[in-house]
């Protein structure tokens, strides 16, 4: 029984990191992506 709950501990501690990863590498990818997306269109434009 203290081994299920070690294991279940253990899961959810990486599933938690994991998630805070993924969640900041999502905002600055989508960020970085705005940024790299909204010079080239006005450069367009105003060319």
């Amino acid at each position: 029984m203290i081994i299920i709950i070690i294991i279940i501990i253990i899961y959810w501690f990486v599933e938690q990191t994991y998630w805070q990863t993924q969640d900041r590498n999502w905002l600055s990818g989508s960020n970085l992506g705005r940024l790299n997306q909204l010079p080239p269109t006005k450069e367009v434009t105003t060319i």
